[in-house]
């Protein structure tokens, strides 16, 4: 489950973006679990091929928002 903000500043996402990414990290590992496990049957579902699609667009905006936050980033020396 991904950590909803408690508001929609820069300042508040850039403090928790890291732990929201590790987050992520977790859903995608756990789709990819599933995926290429041989003993599941659960890949063929409506529902996981749902929840895979998701995972998969939310880490491609994970992506994006990373490279955004780091061209962005402030100066420290000012």
């Amino acid at each position: 489950m991904l950590e909803r903000l408690p508001d929609a500043s820069e300042r508040t996402l850039r403090e928790h973006w890291d732990r929201i990414e590790s987050q992520l990290h977790a859903g995608v590992d756990y789709v990819k679990g599933i995926d290429t496990d041989p003993r599941t049957n659960r890949r063929s579902s409506a529902s996981f091929r749902a929840l895979k699609r998701t995972v998969r667009e939310l880490d491609q905006y994970a992506r994006a928002m990373r490279w955004v936050m780091t061209v962005t980033e402030p100066d420290p020396t000012e």
